[in-house]
């Protein structure tokens, strides 16, 4: 049984902070071999045609948010600054497709309790680890051309860039997110400091520039802006 408990909301709305419990087996469970590459053979992974012209394509973890195991059965989720806020605005842009090497029982508590949180639906398809390539280093490679979605259309945006590594000309790297410690944690509750991480801040920016853009290749537009949020500053903004 999964349940979600103890939801700890700051005065800023843009920290946001829940113990969740879950059955672990469901976060860390190693992954079967035969059952990935039996999914990978239903392609598309996506029938429907999409919503909107362009595509997102998100990562979860280190992404959007921080999961941290705290105990048997419990942890820490952790949502990154802006986090709600740039789902809403953004999925006026783009089809917004959730890929995550986390597993499907992990995955769907968390995206559930962000829709929650937003008040509506914003993941207009989700995929898992369950439609990843496994390699030999430990690396669930998320291959965008199974996923049924024109490349030259198409973005994803992951901290890992070895997850995207077959189509690098359509991703962007952002830097990695873990949340904060409990003393951190303790300082934001009495509003002694805030949370700094402005990527998601910066990465709506882009987004939104390029699909006003409206490129016929988006791969081709996507280059000049590849870097920014590792870098993690709009001075280098063209």
């Amino acid at each position: 049984l999964t349940t979600i408990s103890n939801i700890r909301e700051f005065a800023d709305s843009e920290i946001f902070f829940t113990n969740i419990t879950i059955d672990l087996k469901y976060y860390s469970n190693p992954s079967n071999k035969k059952m990935l590459n039996d999914n990978n053979q239903n392609i598309p992974f996506i029938k429907e045609k999409p919503t909107k012209e362009y595509s997102l394509v998100l990562d979860l973890d280190e992404t959007l948010i921080h999961f941290s195991i705290n105990g048997e059965n419990e942890g820490h989720l952790y949502f990154r600054p802006y986090l709600f806020e740039f789902l809403n605005n953004i999925s006026e842009f783009y089809e917004i497709i959730i890929f995550t090497a986390g597993l499907k029982e992990y995955a769907k508590i968390v995206l559930d309790l962000i829709e929650n949180r937003i008040g509506k639906k914003i993941f207009d398809h989700r995929l898992y680890r369950e439609n990843t390539i496994p390699n030999d280093e430990g690396v669930y490679i998320k291959d965008l051309s199974k996923i049924g979605r024109n490349l030259q259309k198409i973005i994803i945006v992951d901290n890992t860039k070895e997850n995207y590594e077959l189509q690098k000309d359509n991703g962007i790297e952002i830097k990695s997110y873990y949340g904060f410690d409990d003393k951190k944690l303790d300082l934001i509750e009495d509003n002694n400091i805030i949370d700094d991480d402005n990527c998601l801040c910066e990465l709506e920016k882009i987004l939104i520039k390029i699909a006003q853009e409206k490129p016929k290749n988006i791969t081709l537009i996507l280059k000049k802006y590849q870097r920014i949020l590792f870098v993690g500053s709009t001075d280098i903004l063209p």
